[in-house]
Formats: structure tokens, sequence, C-alpha cells
């Protein structure tokens, strides 16, 4: 599984890209793919391909996910697939933007 991490700042979006391989090493589609994001007040949301339209196929066993982020701090995310697959959790970081001062 590979995945790219970074900070964004709140009311923006973060995204996430995955690949899923088989044991010889070819992309392959998991029977189900999830993106599970926790926020930093511990509120947990699960989405789901294709049922959710922030988690996108880009083409076999390569995944996007992108979602708004409105709470600064460090969020958790995992990529989940039902066949086999685990859970791998990473995280990224949410700053609080100042206001502009005219």
């Amino acid at each position: 599984m590979t995945q790219r991490l970074r900070t964004v700042e709140v009311t923006s979006q973060w995204q996430s890209h995955v690949e899923f391989r088989d044991f010889a090493d070819a992309l392959t589609d998991p029977a189900t793919v999830q993106l599970k994001v926790v926020d930093p007040n511990g509120g947990e949301t699960t989405y789901n391909y294709p049922a959710n339209s922030e988690v996108t196929r880009v083409s076999a066993g390569v995944y996007h996910g992108r979602i708004e982020v409105d709470i600064a701090g460090t969020w958790k995310y995992a990529w989940i697939v039902n066949d086999g697959v685990g859970p791998n959790t990473r995280s990224f970081s949410v700053k609080a933007v100042a206001p502009l001062t005219g």
C-alpha cells in the first residue's frame, strides 16, 4: 500500500492516494474499499467505495480519497478492504488559518 501524507489548512481538502497489489505485485481491486477517518475530537466517519463520492477508483487497484477538513489538529485515517488486507492507520495534520486583517 502506498500513501501520501501532508499538512493541510482548516476548510481545505485533504487527499490520499492508495494502491492495492496482489502477491505478484500486480495492481488489483479488492472486493470492498473503505476510507475510515477520525477527526481530532474523536469523530469517526467511514467512506465506502462506490457509495460515497469521497472515494474514487482511478484505475485497477488505485483509489483516491478526498475529504473536507474543518477542525485543526491531528487526524487519523486507514484504508480498509474486506478481502484480507488489514488497515494501515496513518495520520495528517490540519492547521488553523489566521483571519485576514485589512
